[in-house]
């Protein structure tokens, strides 16, 4: 496997439409633990309420 960026430096966002959708939050607690212990990256963030919290530039740091 190859990495092509330094995790050190990288920020995450996880965006979900921000609708209900069932099992949304086991999908996003995964992703967050894939990116911390399998590619390192330390910084990972949440938009609040979907793609308003995208323009809005409201975001909730991740941890597990």
């Amino acid at each position: 496997m190859h990495t092509y960026f330094k995790p050190e430096e990288v920020k995450a966002l996880i965006l979900s439409v921000g609708n209900i959708v069932p099992g949304i939050n086991v999908v996003i607690r995964e992703l967050v633990r894939d990116l911390k212990y399998n590619y390192g990256v330390s910084k990972i963030f949440g938009a609040k309420y979907g793609y308003t919290g995208l323009i809005q530039e409201e975001f909730l740091e991740l941890t597990d």
